[in-house]
């Protein structure tokens, strides 16, 4: 991205946060960010996250898998073919060998009686919503 010429102003998420006014810059193509360069970096890296979504999407199967992996110390042998399948998936549409994601959550949900807590409740409230 070029920018073609800088004018100074106050940046909307500084001023929101009562900090100090940043710079409005026009890039090449006429478009106006009224954000200074610290928030752009900010938001940028937001917004390209790998796990970046929308607010209402559901979580991608390999965040979920990543986060029982870390809550669930030690994950039976039963369920654990079922949560690395997980990790290689993003949307209970896709497919993980002749299986879908569909039915690899259920298969891990049938396995994970012995995973208990509140994030386990958590979680397994959030794969059930997913498979509905």
């Amino acid at each position: 991205m070029v920018f073609a010429r800088t004018t100074v102003t106050e940046c909307l998420i500084c001023t929101a946060r009562k900090k100090r006014p940043g710079v409005r810059v026009t890039v090449e193509h006429g478009d106006e960010l009224d954000y200074c360069g610290g928030c752009i970096s900010r938001l940028y890296a937001v917004l390209t996250a790998p796990n970046a979504r929308e607010p209402d999407a559901p979580r991608a199967l390999s965040v979920i898998a990543a986060e029982i992996k870390k809550d669930w110390a030690k994950v039976p042998l039963n369920a654990e073919p079922y949560l690395r399948a997980m990790k290689d998936l993003n949307d209970i549409e896709e497919k993980f060998g002749h299986d879908s994601g569909k039915d690899i959550v259920l298969r891990f949900l049938c396995n994970a009686s012995l995973w208990k807590g509140p994030v386990a409740r958590r979680v397994k409230r959030e794969l059930k919503e997913l498979i509905a």
